[in-house]
């Protein structure tokens, strides 16, 4: 039987990527119905009142015990005196609402990058991430937002996240505009190469 010769070796191109702010079209409310259903809703006032509110108008049940459906988180938006308890906090609510059946989850932040936002609470975007590995039935997303806005106006972006069918686990808003994060090509400019000479090493 003859011998095949071996596959000769292909070097593969290194490519170069980036995170990129892109804009991401607004979730349209109408493919979903949460009537009847039961969501939780985390944080202080007036931003949790509001999103209560509009849980409220779509026929949802505000359910503070288990089982739940959802859970919408605000607590980050908060000022905090120790950030590592309040991640823990939402951490352990999380957890607990998956554990108790919840099918949806949005945590809300205002730590950046989008609208030049920097700040706040972070890590709350990995944690979410780490959730959605654990529980592939969890749909969660982290959103975050400009705390400045009317709690009316952020209530309803919050409760219209529960709507969307992309895929994105993070999302941004600049002002009203929603933003997400995308890998993009980076490629590196061409320079001369650099002379190293024997010292150099």
């Amino acid at each position: 039987v003859p011998r095949l010769a071996a596959p000769e070796a292909v070097a593969a191109p290194v490519g170069r990527y980036r995170l990129a702010i892109v804009d991401a079209p607004r979730p349209l409310n109408g493919h979903t119905r949460f009537a009847g259903r039961r969501f939780a809703v985390a944080g202080s006032e007036p931003l949790a009142g509001a999103v209560a509110a509009r849980l409220a108008a779509e026929g949802c049940q505000l359910a503070p015990g288990t089982p739940i459906d959802g859970l919408i988180d605000t607590s980050l938006l908060a000022p905090a005196t120790d950030p590592v308890a309040a991640l823990r906090a939402l951490y352990e609510r999380a957890r607990d609402a998956a554990a108790a059946g919840a099918r949806h989850l949005v945590v809300a932040t205002a730590c950046g990058p989008f609208d030049g936002r920097a700040g706040g609470i972070g890590g709350a975007a990995g944690l979410v991430k780490t959730l959605a590995l654990e529980w592939p039935e969890l749909t969660a997303r982290v959103v975050d937002v400009d705390p400045s806005l009317d709690a009316a106006v952020l209530g309803a972006l919050l409760v219209g996240e529960l709507h969307a069918t992309d895929p994105h686990l993070e999302i941004g808003y600049a002002g009203e505009k929603r933003q997400t994060l995308e890998v993009v090509e980076a490629p590196r400019a061409a320079t001369a190469p650099t002379a190293l000479g024997a010292g150099d090493v």
